[in-house]
């Protein structure tokens, strides 16, 4: 909901262009992502890896970022959407047990 700044009154906006309960944003609410700005912490790439999140939601949040003068993160950084198991453990990065 967006609402009109009158004299010294805050903008109180609904940053997310998705709707309330559609697939990408539960995807990205189940990855700990529930503000706009946290998205600039993943690459499209990495997001486009959840289920739910496709070409679409990506369009519209990468368009919702640029309002805000934000990105995504360069799909070349080292931050991974699948650091952890489906049980929130940490993956074994060696190979010993």
């Amino acid at each position: 909901m967006d609402k009109k700044k009158s004299a010294g009154e805050a903008v109180a906006v609904d940053e997310w262009p998705l709707q309330r309960e559609s697939p990408a944003r539960r995807a990205l609410r189940e990855v700990g992502v529930t503000h706009l700005s946290q998205l600039s912490k993943f690459s499209e790439s990495e997001l486009l890896k959840l289920h739910g999140v496709g070409p679409k939601a990506i369009r519209l949040l990468r368009d919702a970022l640029a309002q805000h003068g934000l990105a995504f993160a360069p799909p070349n950084l080292p931050r991974a959407v699948n650091d952890t198991t489906k049980r929130g453990r940490p993956k074994r990065v060696s190979g010993k047990k």
